[in-house]
C-alpha cells in the first residue's frame, strides 16, 4: 500500500473506485481468504485490482516493482 501511495503515476493508471485484493505469494491460506472475501463482499461491476506480494519480505520501495493484475471485462 505504501508503494501505491508514493507512486502517483501508478495510481492514476488504476481504474476509479476499484477494489484492492492482496494475494500473498507465501501465505496460501490468506490468499484464499482474501479471494473468498472478494467473492462474498465484492461489488458486481466494480473493477478489481490484484496485488501479489511476499508478506515476510522487507520491501525497498525505491526499487520495488509490484505485480498488479487488473482483469478486463470480456
Amino acid at each position: 500500500m505504501q508503494f501505491l501511495l508514493k507512486e502517483s503515476a501508478l495510481i492514476d493508471s488504476l481504474p476509479e473506485n476499484f477494489e484492492l485484493v492482496i494475494l500473498p505469494d507465501d501465505d496460501p491460506e490468506m490468499r484464499l481468504y482474501n479471494l473468498e472475501l472478494l467473492d462474498t463482499y465484492g461489488t458486481e461491476g466494480k473493477p478489481v485490482v490484484f496485488v501479489r506480494l511476499k508478506t515476510g519480505d522487507t520491501v525497498d520501495f525505491t526499487n520495488a516493482r509490484p505485480s498488479l493484475y487488473i482483469p478486463l471485462a470480456v
